[in-house]
């Protein structure tokens, strides 16, 4: 067949360029200006798209459609993050027989029917599921716990597909099932649940498959996502910005969600305690706006060995520290300023008012007294042994102590 004359190329969902299809018709065209539009500029296997465009114009992302009202907040609840060791991966993506033997039973199956009821609110839903089997099998358990549901995949003739996503919009219909079928390129901003059933490497595809029920709708103030997938702890949230690459060897990346996967804490995306929607720690839950208050750390006098440290020669002497009131000397932390304390150490050095005034008659070094946080680190492990390390010891207290500070009614210099 013939193609036209066009001297401007425009495709929708331009991240499916690399397909010969695609390649075919651009070819056909090659002194035409060619434009590609995609919510996900990344290839299958998520790699950029630089192999055919040559400029990348970003758009606002999520957060700013979300402020200017385009698209609604998500509240996300993950009850399960599937063990899939020994998966193996193809095209940049989990191989889909293997994943579906791993989702496709009884009691993940259960958790997703028994979830939606608990959290999604009896909403209009889509379903994302490994493959047709594994989508019936969801549509059944759905059906027999009351639910009205019904499942479309590729086979599934146009006209009766039509009929089923009518029957969702009508609300005759709450729930539809389906494989690689409604992940994009569909759109009924009446639907505010999505349940990801169907595991995935890509984020293109994850964020596909969320931005299904991102649009606004009358009534519709946010979008409820079941996440069986592990898609939150893999990809993040699709709040998150994200940095869009065309390099054909890089992919995409999520800096915060990178940040919080590579934080000491690991990843610090915690289910909350009062609604079990998703929250990022230290923030307050996006759902219900639970955050938790810290208990005060509690602080531990020991009695031990004072250390002396001799900064020209390195020699670190001990010598005996007698025991204060506790009380006397808790209430002088408490109501003393610390000044360039690192809050990341665990390990404090308090001058003592008393052994101050004697010291300071006869050396310009006060003795300090070892104040260790209760929890346990490799710090307190090592006073306690009295083995102390010359040089991580000395790079710790230097750290911590890199300015006058005042205990009591006393001033003390920094002994460096």
């Amino acid at each position: 067949m013939a193609l036209p004359a066009a001297d401007l190329l425009i495709i929708d969902e331009a991240h499916h360029c690399p397909a010969n299809t695609y390649r075919q018709i651009i070819k056909s065209y090659p002194n035409a200006v060619l434009i590609g539009l995609t919510a996900t500029p990344c290839r299958g296997d998520g790699r950029g798209l630089g192999g055919i465009f040559d400029v990348i114009v970003e758009c606002p992302q999520v957060p700013e459609l979300i402020q200017q009202g385009f698209l609604v907040r998500t509240h996300v609840y993950a009850p399960v993050d599937p063990d899939l060791k020994g998966v193996e991966t193809r095209v940049g993506d989990y191989v889909a027989s293997q994943l579906a033997e791993r989702m496709d039973l009884d009691d993940l199956v259960g958790d997703i029917v028994s979830h939606w009821h608990k959290y999604g609110q009896r909403r209009k839903t889509v379903c994302f599921t490994v493959d047709v089997k594994h989508s019936i099998h969801v549509l059944d358990e759905f059906n027999k716990s009351g639910v009205i549901a019904e499942h479309v995949d590729g086979r599934t003739p146009k006209a009766e597909r039509d009929a089923v996503l009518a029957r969702l919009a009508s609300g005759e219909t709450e729930l539809v099932t389906n494989c690689m079928v409604l992940t994009e390129g569909w759109d009924l901003p009446d639907v505010s649940c999505a349940i990801l059933a169907r595991p995935t490497k890509k984020m293109g595809l994850y964020r596909q498959m969320v931005g299904r029920v991102l649009r606004p709708a009358p009534g519709k103030f946010n979008a409820i996502v079941l996440d069986h997938s592990g898609a939150v702890f893999r990809h993040g949230f699709v709040e998150d910005r994200v940095e869009w690459t065309l390099d054909p060897e890089k992919r995409p990346t999520n800096p915060v969600h990178v940040g919080r996967l590579t934080s000491r804490n690991g990843s610090r995306l915690l289910e909350c305690s009062q609604c079990a929607a998703m929250r990022v720690a230290g923030e307050a839950c996006e759902n219900c706006g639970f955050l938790p208050e810290r208990p005060p750390r509690a602080i531990v006098f020991r009695d031990g060995d004072l250390v002396r440290i001799d900064r020209v020669v390195g020699v670190v002497a001990v010598e005996s520290f007698p025991r204060f009131s506790t009380d006397n000397l808790s209430n002088q932390v408490l109501n003393c300023p610390l000044g360039g304390l690192r809050t990341n150490l665990n390990l404090l050095l308090l001058s003592t008012a008393q052994h101050y005034e004697d010291e300071s008659r006869r050396t310009s070094k006060a003795p300090f007294r070892a104040c260790l946080f209760a929890r346990p680190n490799p710090i307190k492990r090592t006073i306690e042994k009295g083995n102390f390390q010359k040089a991580s010891f000395l790079l710790q207290i230097k750290t911590a102590v890199t300015s006058p500070w005042r205990v009591g009614s006393w001033q003390v210099p920094a002994p460096w």
